[in-house]
């Protein structure tokens, strides 16, 4: 702002910061050492003199205090510089100066490629239904891209000093984690570089000079880091660049959108009458009663793509386990028989151990249905003959996994 002092004369503080901005535009400093390739140097000296005499000129009217107003109109006056600018040469200088000024704001930019180098993109297919197991470990990788080679010519140079690190296009950054989600659909992106997994852009400075990124391995890799939301569209498109300032200099894309899908199959409540019993049909050695019940669990229309299916028989808080290892658990609190257990076995009358993931035996990624055979019993579980005539019923919970 140009302040009026009382007597008529101007404060030129914020004038000469200003004209001294300009100065330092055209004035030849070692960032700028491509300047005079631009300019014949008669051409040069003619600019710099008409330049400095625009300056002088604008100075003059700044400080020239108009009798006829205390007010002055300082817009008229800048423009009064570069109109004396302007006129101080031919067609000719005017065409340097635009090319001067142009010039100069380009190499404001942090980061940029010189001509014939230029970045690298990768595109990378991913199965268009991304199938994701239920119980799928975190920190589980779900989809691994090829492994991708930056060219030769992906050579760039730095203006000053930049941000480095992994560009998000689906969520967002942290300069503090090299796992970046995939908005809210329970997944990640991984970014690789070389051997390491590379953070959020930011979380490096590189110094300002030249970089070349030929010769380096590029690879994406999608984790589960929450529970996958079925139905989630990942879509085709940049997925994640690795940025120097704001220049992208290698980017991932999908080629292809892919729909997250969590597979599970199908089980129905079983009941399993036990039938009745006589009290001499419990020896009394305590060995487990000789009437033995099969029944089996039916696992219905699993999809393809799970890997692996397991299954666990859990005690409830109701019916506790009376011996894990021998598959034993007792009479819920609604019973009112007293004295005995029940125990499960597998087809092979082996005791299933309570809590302990089992494998579905001949499951196939294809999917399909399957029908697991057990068996059940009741055995003695009190000392002497305490075995009290009653209800006895039990429960526990059947829980599959998803590989």
């Amino acid at each position: 702002m140009l302040a009026e002092l009382s007597d008529g004369k101007y404060d030129l503080s914020d004038i000469g910061i200003r004209v001294g901005i300009l100065i330092s535009i055209i004035n030849p400093q070692p960032e700028l050492a491509g300047l005079h390739m631009l300019l014949p140097p008669s051409k040069y000296s003619t600019l710099m003199d008409n330049f400095f005499n625009a300056v002088m000129l604008y100075l003059f009217t700044l400080i020239t205090p108009k009798k006829s107003s205390k007010t002055e109109d300082v817009k008229s006056r800048t423009q009064l510089f570069w109109t004396s600018l302007i006129k101080a040469d031919n067609l000719a200088t005017k065409k340097y100066t635009l090319l001067l000024f142009f010039f100069a704001q380009s190499v404001s930019a942090d980061c940029s490629y010189r001509s014939g180098d230029h970045a690298d993109t990768f595109a990378t297919s991913i199965p268009p239904s991304l199938s994701i197991p239920r119980d799928t470990p975190m920190n589980a990788i779900v989809f691994e891209s090829s492994i991708y080679t930056n060219n030769n010519s992906n050579k760039f140079t730095c203006a000053t000093d930049v941000a480095w690190g992994a560009v998000n296009h689906l969520g967002t950054n942290s300069t503090t984690s090299s796992i970046h989600p995939i908005k809210n659909s329970g997944l990640s992106i991984i970014l690789i570089y070389g051997n390491d997994e590379v953070k959020g852009h930011g979380y490096l400075t590189l110094p300002r000079q030249d970089y070349r990124l030929g010769d380096t391995k590029m690879q994406l890799r999608i984790i589960k880091t929450g529970e996958p939301v079925s139905g989630f569209l990942i879509p085709a498109g940049e997925i994640v660049s690795l940025s120097a300032g704001t220049l992208k200099v290698s980017t991932i894309r999908l080629s292809n959108s892919s729909v997250v899908n969590t597979p599970s199959c199908s089980t129905a409540d079983i009941n399993v009458k036990m039938g009745q019993y006589k009290l001499d049909d419990f020896p009394k050695d305590g060995s487990p009663s000789d009437k033995i019940i099969p029944f089996s669990i039916k696992v219905d229309s699993c999809p393809g793509g799970i890997n692996k299916v397991t299954y666990s028989l859990v005690p409830t808080s109701s019916a506790p386990a009376f011996n894990v290892n021998q598959g034993i658990i007792n009479l819920n609190q609604r019973s009112t028989a007293k004295g005995i257990g029940l125990q499960v076995m597998d087809s092979n009358l082996n005791p299933i151990i309570l809590n302990k993931a089992k494998t579905l035996d001949n499951y196939s990624i294809n999917g399909g249905s399957y029908t697991i055979p057990l068996n059940a019993r009741y055995l003695k579980i009190s000392n002497g003959s305490g075995i009290t005539p009653g209800t006895a019923n039990s429960e526990m919970t059947f829980v599959m996994s998803y590989l």
